[in-house]
């Protein structure tokens, strides 16, 4: 459950940042943004959870 909590938080960050510099500066509309912020951990998670998630069940 700890590790789902990151992954929401991390989300939650990154869309703010993505809108924060893309949208603000680029003019990039919210829905780009929150589909990039969908997709970017989606095609990262393969090899992000085994390193990132394996810590956590050993707590």
């Amino acid at each position: 459950m700890k590790c789902f909590k990151k992954w929401v938080v991390k989300f939650i960050m990154m869309t703010a940042v993505l809108w924060l510099v893309l949208g603000g500066l680029f003019g990039i509309s919210f829905g780009t943004l929150f589909t990039t912020s969908v997709l970017l951990p989606v095609s990262l998670i393969s090899s992000v959870t085994g390193l990132y998630c394996r810590d956590m069940v050993m707590e």
